[in-house]
């Protein structure tokens, strides 16, 4: 501001009352109007990073003193965290399209065996409710006459493990995924990013039709948060479990032995 309270665009001596800056550039004027006070609070992120600004002028003389600087300063973090997410979400969309045509092209140049076991590729946490897993692993080695079974877990493949799944999945023509895992914060369940994520390509590539017949079949916990993509085409099987959180052992088999049947069309 001026230290005579006069226009800021008539003259050519700023104070700076905030940090006491005495080398201040010369006011350039956003609108035709007399303005008295410029607020100026750069918005940092992680690392020191300058996001930008957060500008505010008013068209009355406003006294420092008056204002909470740790309110202010605060108002700006906030808006830099909501610029960083815009931001954030831009790359992800972005990265989504790029994963989406990269399916595209797979499309045509994929071609599966006519006479071979089609393959199914499994995925579940790290951390997920190991009963769930060790019958899912009974379960499917019953339809092992009829199904190559790929775990996620036994990848024994060269090169990163990325490049190895994203391999594993485009050559599958069926997958089945346990999405959960035990959340200690709530005492309930949560989806596994990776798993989702590897979800969110089986999902793609049956929608996108690339295979004849192409599905997958989604596990959840019950006592989860609502999924983060539309999973309405895909029927979810919820674990099943008794009120004190016990697992229904027979019935897990019955239903997964079910959908496996029918996914198989027999």
């Amino acid at each position: 501001m001026s230290p005579q309270r006069e226009p800021l665009r008539r003259t050519d001596a700023y104070v700076d009352l905030w940090s006491d800056v005495i080398d201040l550039p010369r006011y350039r004027a956003p609108l035709e109007r007399d303005l008295l006070t410029s607020i100026a609070i750069p918005m940092w992120r992680p690392n020191n990073r300058i996001l930008g600004l957060m500008y505010l002028e008013s068209t009355e003389y406003l006294d420092i003193a008056e204002f909470d600087h740790q309110e202010l300063a605060l108002l700006a973090d906030a808006l830099g965290v909501l610029l960083d997410l815009r931001d954030l979400n831009q790359v992800q969309t972005q990265g989504t399209r790029d994963a989406i045509n990269n399916l595209r092209r797979i499309k045509d140049a994929v071609v599966f065996p006519q006479i071979a076991r089609p393959q199914l590729f499994v995925a579940f946490s790290g951390s997920a409710d190991q009963e769930v897993v060790d019958i899912l692993g009974d379960v499917l080695n019953e339809f092992s006459s009829r199904l190559r079974i790929v775990q996620w877990n036994r990848i024994d493949d060269s090169g990163t493990i990325t490049a190895q799944l994203a391999d594993v999945i485009t050559t599958s023509r069926f997958g089945l995924c346990y999405l959960s895992e035990y959340d200690h914060n709530t005492g309930g369940y949560k989806d596994n990013a990776n798993v989702l994520f590897e979800a969110g390509m089986l999902q793609a590539l049956a929608v996108l039709s690339i295979r004849e017949q192409a599905a997958w079949i989604p596990l959840r916990e019950e006592k989860s948060p609502p999924p983060p993509f539309d999973l309405a085409g895909e029927r979810i099987e919820p674990i099943p479990r008794a009120a004190d959180g016990g697992l229904n052992d027979e019935l897990l088999r019955t239903r997964l032995r079910t959908r496996l049947q029918r996914l198989l069309g027999g």
